[in-house]
């Protein structure tokens, strides 16, 4: 895990990528990351699904190439 502040929220990034289930993740505490307010960043999160709640937003990062990328991004109004 690595903590930021960006102004008054904090960015916090989880690698799930050891974590096998999203009991191991609510055992180490996971909603007291979320009940903070702060803005979790999660990689892995296919390992966890059960871990949210169905608002969070989806970024997927695709390699089409050597210099380009597909980003997806799911679950937030963009203006």
């Amino acid at each position: 895990m690595i903590a930021a502040s960006l102004g008054k929220t904090d960015l916090i990034h989880f690698d799930m990528y050891r974590i096998s289930s999203a009991d191991e993740l609510f055992d180490i505490g996971w909603e007291d990351y979320l009940n903070r307010g702060a803005i979790c960043a999660v990689e892995w999160s296919e390992n966890v699904r059960d871990a949210f709640f169905g608002d969070e937003v989806t970024v997927r990062i695709e390699k089409l190439g050597d210099t380009a990328r597909k980003i997806t991004i799911e679950g937030v109004a963009l203006c």
